[in-house]
């Protein structure tokens, strides 16, 4: 099971049968590798396992920390 963070809802039919609901959440969720993937490639979410995108404001401390 790989862990998603779902951005926007969807329903997904595993081997085409099996119908799932995703709900938008800041908390991981597990799911499979097929889910995981179609998440991240079309833009409902993404890997929880992946890096996250760099806050910003860390990014604007740190470089004036080391200034």
């Amino acid at each position: 099971m790989v862990p998603v963070i779902v951005t926007k809802p969807f329903a997904f039919a595993h081997r085409g049968v099996e119908v799932e609901q995703f709900e938008p959440s800041d908390e991981p969720r597990e799911t499979t590798e097929e889910v995981a993937d179609w998440v991240a490639e079309n833009g409902y979410g993404r890997r929880a396992d992946a890096a996250a995108p760099e806050n910003k404001d860390a990014a604007a401390k740190r470089s004036r920390k080391g200034a």
